[in-house]
């Protein structure tokens, strides 16, 4: 589902709140990074050894300062490893 949202749905260039109503609520909180990006995080899949997170999966977009669609990738926020990334 992740890939297909990232190949056949999610574009550079759309606007905030285009994807917003297109993916639903999003998990965490919409943050705004160093320079002044939005950056919305729909989370997935957690996976636990013992107590701790092994990995944590989820799907990060990333907007520019005018809240249009410039970055998303699907990946693992424990290793900052990206899986799938959108395509240009």
């Amino acid at each position: 589902m992740v890939k297909d949202v990232l190949d056949n749905h999610l574009k550079p260039g759309m606007h905030y709140q285009d994807v917003k109503k297109l993916l639903g609520d999003i998990h965490s909180d919409v943050t705004n990074d160093s320079i002044g990006h939005i950056v919305l995080v729909y989370g997935f899949y957690d996976e636990y050894s013992g107590i701790d997170y092994e990995h944590s999966y989820g799907l990060e977009i990333t907007f520019s300062t005018d809240s249009l669609l410039t970055d998303a990738a699907y990946k693992d926020f424990i290793s900052s490893e990206r899986i799938y990334q959108l395509e240009d």
